[in-house]
């Protein structure tokens, strides 16, 4: 028997792929050595702290915090971490959003440059910090310009991620 997959499920009744992951306020990106288990943050490379940081952090906010490999063998010992925010939206605007206008162009970014994983806790706390009192986000944090498009490719967690993301991820590097 065939194993399920709910992938092909929804392309075989005609739904669009695109855009079925979570919604959340808050996405942060960590940079972190693979190999991953399942549950990515449970990995022997991810310091306790960082694990306990998270699930307290979630517990308190809507923020999704997922680990990411962007596919380049680095030659830098630095480690990125990724925020990205959703920003407020007028609530005009609000009232006639559709599902497109929610994941395409409405968070954030910032990028940070770290030298190891157990600076991500620290790195964050100043972010949020810095979120509360805007005169000083301004001055310290490095905003980004630009659309980032996520790919899952992690088979560990889902395979439907390991048999559709790595041919897509594959055919955008080209």
């Amino acid at each position: 028997m065939k194993p399920f997959s709910c992938a092909i499920a929804a392309q075989q009744a005609g739904e669009d792929l695109i855009g079925t992951a979570g919604h959340f306020q808050t996405y942060v990106l960590i940079e972190c050595p693979m190999p991953w288990l399942a549950k990515a943050f449970n990995s022997s490379s991810i310091p306790p702290a960082l694990c306990q940081y998270i699930q307290a952090f979630k517990a308190k906010r809507s923020v999704q915090f997922l680990c990411i490999n962007r596919g380049v063998a680095s030659t830098s010992a630095q480690t990125t971490v990724l925020v990205y925010e959703r920003e407020a939206l007028a609530p005009s605007f609000a009232a006639k959003a559709h599902k497109a206008d929610w994941f395409t162009g409405q968070y954030r970014g910032y990028e940070y440059q770290l030298d190891s994983l157990e600076q991500v806790v620290s790195c964050l706390e100043t972010h949020w910090r810095n979120q509360q009192q805007p005169q000083q986000s301004a001055k310290l944090d490095p905003a980004i310009y630009q659309q980032d498009i996520l790919v899952c490719t992690h088979g560990m967690r889902d395979q439907c991620c390991a048999r559709f993301g790595q041919p897509f991820l594959e055919m955008q590097s080209v």
